[in-house]
């Protein structure tokens, strides 16, 4: 085992770089700029948590481009809005230099058997810009309550106690994968997984295993796994993180890539045990990693749903 120190970061903001909504109100005046959505259908599955679909501007400007958006129900199956599927926002403006936003779209699990679910996100009006000719997304919301590798996914609260004793709850997502993909019932994977001192941008796998006899199985998170790499405060930099199990001994901080933590979930995939640690025999300890930095670490107890 690999002995670190342990040192005290800042984690600087992330600057967003990307449109945003703005009360500036220099809009665009130049001609034969349009708005459009960027995609004619998008599919997406129950458990997904935050989804983003791009919007488009063409054309040179000279200001803001304001856009404003409603979803519309007008199907047999209907994804309902403030029901079934949320947005974000309902207007956004894109700011001259961009020329992509990425409307983020919440799509809820509701744990009922059903048929696919359509709704049309739908550009209703724009400024500074003319409406194009793909003024609509048309969204498909598969059900995922039939798989159990389906059910599993989604919004969970992961358990944590940190080095005080103290405990908290985290929020990830299990995020799936679809038919025809390689981590389709196989392995989740959790983006933008943020800690308290690691930044926005990060990923763990989580990898799946059901037991058709038992109707139960499991879902673990390896340990040496490269998170990607994050922006920090100060002179660090840009720098890689990796996910270790971290064990503490004797005031020392050392760190183990070899296996991963084991969560044993129930047959109604609503609540989560974790398996004691091969090092210690108790609860895992999650250690994030960038060079010989130890930039966050906490215990894991447990996993369950968030109450609907």
């Amino acid at each position: 085992m690999k002995y670190l120190k342990i040192f005290a970061i800042a984690v600087a903001a992330l600057s967003v770089t990307a449109c945003s909504d703005n009360n500036d109100p220099d809009f665009n005046t130049m001609g034969d700029v349009t708005v459009e959505m960027g995609q004619g259908e998008f599919s997406t599955k129950e458990g997904r948590g935050i989804v983003k679909i791009p919007v488009n501007v063409n054309g040179e400007r000279n200001g803001n481009v304001e856009v404003t958006f409603a979803i519309k129900s007008d199907y047999e199956n209907p994804a309902v809005n403030e029901q079934n599927i949320y947005m974000t926002t309902n207007t956004i403006v894109i700011f001259p230099e961009d020329n992509t936003y990425n409307l983020e779209l919440t799509i809820v699990d509701d744990k009922d058997m059903n048929e696919a679910r359509y709704c049309d996100v739908t550009i209703v009006s724009a400024e500074g810009a003319t409406v194009g000719s793909q003024n609509f997304t048309k969204v498909e919301i598969k059900d995922n309550d039939s798989e159990p590798y389906d059910r599993c996914a989604g919004d969970w609260y992961l358990n944590v106690i940190d080095e005080e004793g103290a405990a908290s709850k985290m929020l990830i997502n299990l995020t799936s994968f679809d038919e025809g993909h390689g981590g389709y019932k196989n392995y989740y994977v959790v983006n933008n997984f943020l800690s308290n001192r690691v930044g926005d941008g990060l990923s763990l796998r989580a990898y799946f295993t059901y037991d058709e006899e038992t109707k139960t199985g499991t879902v673990t998170f390896p340990y040496g796994w490269a998170m990607g790499e994050v922006e920090l405060g100060g002179n660090s930099g840009v720098q890689s993180f990796t996910f270790y199990e971290g064990i503490l001994e004797n005031g020392k901080f050392y760190i183990n890539d070899k296996g991963g933590t084991v969560f044993d979930y129930n047959d109604t995939f609503t609540a989560m045990t974790v398996q004691p640690s091969d090092q210690t025999g108790t609860y895992p300890l999650w250690a994030f990693i960038f060079g010989n930095t130890v930039a966050d670490y906490f215990y894991v107890s447990s996993m369950e749903r968030p109450a609907n």
